[in-house]
């Protein structure tokens, strides 16, 4: 099985650094897993923030370390290390081989795009971003690996992406414009 993976990220105005970070990893018994938080605010601070958790995160999973308990463990160390301060939104996308599956693990009130065929459904379920309190658990979804499955995480940039002039993106349509190989309408 042929698993793609993309990662796409522009400076956000006026900012020195982004508060976005992006690993990815294989992991020990087969398979990979794409990593992406985003540290609270913008600038230095929040990519130290981002970089922790996403450090902490893969440390685990190459360790053989389940996603779900990865992502509770890098929420306890935030914690830890800040104080319950700060947060930072979390995504981890694995793909399992020995199991054939896709695991979603959120900690992210962004939604996770999933377009499968024509069909595209969003991952929508409440999910608090890690660091602020102990025992801070994800939303955990698992779907079938299948050709042709493709699946969005997004931090919320992208959600909150052309709001300063009142014409917030919709991301589904923008997806669905793509998967059809056309280009978004300027109204989207």
């Amino acid at each position: 099985m042929e698993v793609q993976i993309a990662i796409s990220k522009i400076r956000k105005y006026a900012t020195s650094s982004s508060g976005d970070t992006a690993e990815v990893i294989e992991r020990p018994n087969g398979g990979m897993s794409v990593v992406l938080a985003d540290g609270q605010s913008s600038g230095d601070g929040a990519k130290w923030v981002s970089s922790l958790v996403v450090r902490k995160v893969i440390q685990f999973l190459a360790d053989g370390v389940r996603d779900g308990a990865a992502a509770r463990a890098a929420s306890d160390a935030l914690f830890t290390e800040r104080g319950g301060r700060v947060s930072a939104t979390l995504n981890i996308l694995s793909a399992d081989l020995q199991t054939g599956t896709l695991v979603i693990t959120r900690n992210n009130p962004a939604p996770v795009v999933i377009s499968y065929g024509n069909q595209i459904k969003m991952l929508t379920e409440v999910s608090d971003a890690v660091g602020l309190r102990r025992d801070t658990r994800p939303m955990i979804s698992e779907i079938p690996l299948d050709t042709g499955l493709t699946v969005v995480v997004y931090t919320d940039g992208l959600v909150h992406a052309g709001s300063y002039y009142g014409d917030s993106m919709d991301v589904c349509t923008c997806i669905q414009a793509e998967m059809d190989g056309e280009n978004p309408s300027p109204a989207h």
